[in-house]
């Protein structure tokens, strides 16, 4: 594995996508914005919180655009192209679906970048495949 793999999977684990996709939620449902592209074009300075920086937080989220397109549906009901059930089956409201499907769309994009620099040119596979029987315990059997 390289140096710059490394540091580059490390520097996505220091500044997770999620935290800013939820203030372009925010943004975009609080104000007049008709797109989430038109809140990121308004994203142009950088982003700080107590423990993340963004240095330039509109070219974090523009890989994820279509992913954050999701929020118009909260201002334009479109009919719904999937539906997000609760534990006990029943459909979630429009705005709980949405925020959880862009929310595990997001999370798995960011993951799969991140374990393909810091898992993939090591060969390391652990993260990703199931516990061994050896590794069950009794009491979960």
């Amino acid at each position: 594995m390289s140096a710059d793999q490394l540091q580059a999977g490390r520097t996505r684990l220091a500044r997770p996508v999620l935290p800013l996709a939820r203030l372009v939620e925010l943004l975009f449902l609080s104000s007049p914005f008709a797109t989430a592209a038109e809140v990121l074009a308004e994203l142009n300075e950088p982003i700080e919180t107590a423990a993340i920086r963004y240095p330039d937080p509109a070219a974090t989220l523009t890989p994820h655009l279509d992913l954050l397109g999701e929020f118009e549906r909260l201002k334009d009901p479109r009919p719904e192209s999937y539906t997000v059930l609760a534990p006990a089956g029943e459909a979630l409201p429009l705005l709980e679906a949405v925020e959880a499907w862009v929310a595990q769309k997001i999370l798995t994009r960011e993951l799969e970048t991140i374990n393909s620099l810091l898992c993939g040119p090591g060969g390391c596979a652990l993260c990703c495949q199931p516990p061994a029987c050896a590794m069950i315990s009794s009491r979960s059997r």
